[in-house]
């Protein structure tokens, strides 16, 4: 079963917020063509509730495995219903050829991906370095010193100045 791996932006447990939403790096290329290897997706976190309601076609990030932290992003492609009522979703990657081995539970899922961005991924991975973020840095202010170093002098006229013109 080949899974899209996603890295959080900023590590650790917490993605990078934005707007109430979640950036997260795709790792490999089973959604594809829909996103790719190193695109940034958006992801809407969803209540438990709320994911009782999704339906075939809605694309989901879920936790890999109740012990396994890794996020998953697939397309659920059917909805089940257990004897008991339950709700499940069958997910599969656009681009792989079979479905997921297993049911996906809601609880399982954090959220629906509403976007991406193609590329943002390696942008947002290379922002994550310290020393490419201080070269940047760097860059950035050396820029600006040019900038107030090339730019013609402007003195404002006194009024003294003024008077004697």
């Amino acid at each position: 079963m080949a899974l899209v791996g996603l890295d959080r932006f900023s590590g650790g447990d917490a993605g990078l917020g934005l707007l109430g939403r979640e950036v997260l790096i795709v790792r490999s290329g089973s959604m594809v063509p829909e996103f790719s290897t190193g695109d940034a997706v958006i992801v809407r976190p969803i209540s438990t509730p709320e994911a009782r309601r999704l339906a075939a076609g809605d694309i989901v990030t879920f936790r890999s495995s109740d012990d396994n932290p890794t996020l998953v992003s697939h397309r659920i492609v059917e909805v089940t219903e257990s004897d008991a009522g339950g709700i499940g979703y069958v997910t599969r990657g656009d681009a792989n050829v079979s479905r997921d081995s297993t049911v996906l539970a809601p609880e399982r899922i954090v959220g629906v991906v509403t976007s991406h961005v193609p590329r943002g991924g390696y942008v947002l991975h290379a922002l994550q370095q310290p020393r490419l973020l201080l070269t940047l840095v760097i860059a950035l202010i050396l820029a600006q010193l040019a900038v107030l170093l090339t730019r013609p002098s402007f003195h404002p006229q006194t009024e003294k100045e003024e008077d004697n013109e």
